[in-house]
């Protein structure tokens, strides 16, 4: 069990560097001390991935990577300890109140970047756990995040993604490593894949134009 003291800080020790979490059996606040920790932990760690960028990363949002954190240790929570009701869900998983921006999309991804993982694990679990509209709402907001999990909505906030050059790059990159070809679709994001890929746009994300060639021949038939 998580040291209580230090819970999301151990929790996002675990999470970053092996990849397996371990979170306290009951739903108790986090201390002062031990989010201030995990603050400066994220930072560190956003600092490092910040070098490899393609563009000159936005300042730290700090408030919106501890949101992140602390609402991935309670959905994670929730995941795993059945008996908490749907009312302890609703407090607790609340949407982040700020404005979508750059920086805090790129802090953000810090933690929810594991959130496709964690739906993926509940749903195989519990296919009809209200956990789930929790998850996907939040995703929704953060589709940078939610790259890979096929979602339709938030079409806003990538808008909003798409509209910076920076982040634009890499969230379009994303979606080709993820092969996510019903945001491609929904999005419309085959024009800006386009423009990345010059010439060659059929070799950047072959799944994609393969469905699209196959469904012309459908309909031409």
């Amino acid at each position: 069990m998580a040291n209580g003291k230090q819970a999301l800080t151990v929790f996002l020790t675990d999470l970053f560097h092996a990849g397996e979490v371990v979170v306290e059996g009951q739903l108790k606040p986090f201390l002062e001390a031990d989010v201030a920790t995990a603050g400066r932990l994220l930072k560190r760690i956003y600092e490092e991935e910040c070098v490899d960028l393609p563009f000159e990363p936005p300042r730290f949002d700090q408030a919106a990577a501890i949101w992140s954190a602390q609402f991935l240790y309670r959905a994670v929570q929730f995941a795993l300890l059945r008996e908490l009701d749907d009312q302890s869900i609703q407090q607790e998983l609340q949407p982040f109140p700020s404005p979508l921006t750059p920086s805090a999309v790129i802090a953000v991804d810090l933690c929810m970047r594991y959130l496709p993982d964690l739906f993926k694990l509940v749903r195989g679990l519990a296919p009809d756990d209200i956990l789930l509209i929790y998850i996907r709402r939040t995703a929704a907001q953060w589709p940078y995040s939610a790259v890979g999990m096929g979602l339709m909505d938030g079409g806003s906030e990538v808008t909003t993604i798409l509209s910076d050059k920076g982040l634009r790059q890499v969230y379009l990159e994303r979606v080709i490593e993820k092969e996510d070809t019903i945001a491609v679709k929904h999005f419309q994001l085959l024009p800006w894949l386009e423009a990345m890929a010059g010439l060659y746009p059929e070799q950047l994300l072959p799944k994609v134009f393969n469905e699209m060639i196959n469904e012309g021949a459908t309909t031409s038939n």
